[in-house]
């Protein structure tokens, strides 16, 4: 009678040890800096569990593609939390840079009508789609304007063109067609764990709600939209008419709140000599264009600066000379601490405010 029991043990024992040196691997495999290795490292560890509780415990205890896909999400996780960066869902991005870093506060500069806020709306949703808990914080806009603009960029519909049907006799078929997209995005965009919030807040209250909801474990991510233009503090130390001295302010908070709770930061900057002639000097941003406050350079782990030729283009017409691809957002690479400098290139479509490829999202 014993036998069946001590079989069963044995079998449990064994597969214990062997599980835990598959497990074994698979974290040695993640210390390294092989993507590619982590990945086939990852699909080998799915087939080789599978393959050990198929062969070790009776056919009703194997769960089959439930236990793969529990299996693949949890390694999923795992492998987000482990690497150095964080997939954006922006393919040229992703490729050459590997994602957002998770350490410290990353920088982006860019000159009026770059598409500072498309990128900040577009990354939020695109880490919220991998998986991470964001905060995107605005300070220019309203929530329920930002909210909006997001739905109709998820949506792919051109908010103009929506008011313009919407509020014309007729076309009813094209207006059900696009109110059952914008319906479809809202479901989308609800699943999606983003908390956004508005304009009118100090940098040191928004690093104390910030800190409170990363500690709850309700934010994995902050994006700032953007730097300059949070509420000004009033301190012996922080003139309110000194605008160096505040946004210099703003950087070393948002650097001390990332170290503290262990939390990434995007912000957005304006970039300075803005007024400089575009037809006579580089328009694309350099990292000497934080003349506004050098220190946020330095406290930055990154920097990147954003360029749309189509801008240029659109304001002077025939008489500009293009630098870049028409219908797309350059992301130049000025300050890395590890890892490549260089250039990704996404998709911009200015209609809809929409940064790379669009997630499908049916109606």
């Amino acid at each position: 009678r014993l036998a069946p029991s001590l079989l069963a043990l044995t079998q449990e024992r064994r597969l214990r040890r062997d599980m835990d040196r598959m497990v074994s691997d698979f974290r040695a495999t993640i210390q390294s800096d092989s993507s590619t290795s982590l990945a086939e490292s990852a699909q080998s560890l799915i087939s080789r569990l599978a393959g050990l509780l198929a062969t070790a415990c009776p056919p009703w205890k194997v769960f089959g593609p439930e236990l793969e896909a529990q299996t693949k999400a949890e390694i999923a996780r795992l492998t987000n939390r482990t690497t150095d960066r964080m997939l954006t869902g922006l393919p040229s991005f992703d490729s050459t840079f590997g994602g957002i870093s998770r350490r410290g506060v990353t920088l982006m500069i860019a000159a009026t009508g770059m598409g500072k806020t498309s990128l900040a709306n577009r990354l939020a949703i695109g880490l919220a789609l991998q998986g991470w808990r964001v905060m995107l914080h605005g300070t220019e806009t309203s929530v329920e304007h930002r909210v909006n603009d997001m739905l109709f960029g998820l949506a792919g519909i051109d908010p103009r063109a929506w008011t313009d049907m919407a509020t014309s006799a007729g076309n009813e078929g094209p207006k059900y067609l696009m109110t059952n997209k914008l319906l479809a995005a809202e479901a989308v965009f609800k699943s999606l764990p983003i908390l956004v919030s508005g304009s009118g807040a100090t940098v040191e209250t928004l690093a104390g709600r910030v800190a409170g909801l990363a500690r709850s474990g309700q934010v994995d991510v902050l994006i700032d939209d953007y730097l300059q233009d949070h509420k000004r503090v009033s301190r012996k130390d922080v003139p309110a008419g000194d605008q160096r001295a505040q946004v210099a302010h703003a950087s070393a908070t948002l650097k001390e709140l990332s170290a503290a709770n262990n939390v990434p930061i995007v912000t957005f900057a304006q970039r300075s000599g803005e007024k400089e002639d575009a037809h006579k000097t580089d328009p694309i941003p350099q990292l000497h264009h934080v003349r506004w406050a050098v220190e946020c350079a330095h406290d930055a782990e990154e920097v990147f600066a954003l360029y749309r030729d189509d801008y240029y283009r659109d304001r002077y017409g025939v008489a500009w000379t293009p630098k870049g691809r028409p219908g797309y957002l350059e992301i130049h690479c000025r300050k890395v601490r590890r890892g490549p400098l260089g250039r990704a290139e996404e998709v911009f479509h200015g209609p809809t405010k929409w940064v790379g490829p669009r997630p499908e999202v049916r109606a």
